[in-house]
Parts: structure tokens; C-alpha cells; sequence
């Protein structure tokens, strides 16, 4: 997993970046194709159309979602990002792995590189 590493017996992490102590991540599995029943069982059980990828809690909301290059938001993200944002979350999208990790670094939840 590319965020939520575990270290080697010498102490080093074995991803990079590695979190900071306390940040929680999780991906949010909202995409796919479903079938009609398990869908409407999802939106039944409070799933959000538009919930960006990846979750970061450390004080806050911290969403990446993930495009590759040149995809756009859907209608669903593209209407509940800036909700996100207005409601104090941090929200970026992103067209790569690396672009993701910067983010991380940027916003502080990562520790700094070997």
C-alpha cells in the first residue's frame, strides 16, 4: 500500500512517503459497476456518489481523488468537492501516484523522505 506503510526491522519505512503517527488513510470504494439492487442497497445504507478516492483524517478531512491523465470529475464529484471543501475539507485530484505523494507532503501528513 502506497500510504499506510509498515517499517523494516532496521526502522526504515518500507514505503515512501510514510505516514505521520496518528494520520488515519483508507481508500473509499464507492466506484465499479454494480448491480442495480446492490446499488440501491449502498444508497440505502448512506453511500455518496462523488466521495473522492483516498481518505486522510489528522485534525481534518484531507480527500485525494485519483483521474488518470486527462480524465475529468464526474457530475457527482464535480458537485460534491466544493461542498467538501466548503464544509473544511481539504480536496485535490490527481493524475498520478507521484502527484498524490506530493500532496501528502505538502499537506504535512507524510514524514519527510530518507
Amino acid at each position: 500500500m502506497w500510504f499506510n506503510g509498515d517499517r523494516y526491522n532496521d526502522g526504515t519505512w518500507k514505503i515512501e512517503p510514510a505516514k505521520r503517527p496518528g494520520v488515519i488513510g483508507f481508500h473509499v470504494p464507492n466506484g465499479g459497476t454494480r448491480s442495480a439492487i446492490e446499488g440501491k442497497r449502498l444508497k440505502q445504507s448512506g453511500v455518496l456518489a462523488g466521495v473522492p478516492d483516498w481518505c486522510m483524517l489528522w485534525g481534518r478531512c484531507f480527500f485525494i481523488e485519483f483521474k488518470k491523465p486527462g480524465g475529468v470529475l464526474s457530475p457527482a464529484q464535480t458537485a460534491l468537492h466544493p461542498a467538501l471543501i466548503a464544509a473544511g475539507a481539504w480536496v485535490v485530484t490527481v493524475d498520478s501516484l507521484e502527484a498524490a505523494k506530493a500532496q501528502t507532503r505538502a499537506w504535512d501528513l507524510s514524514l519527510p523522505g530518507r
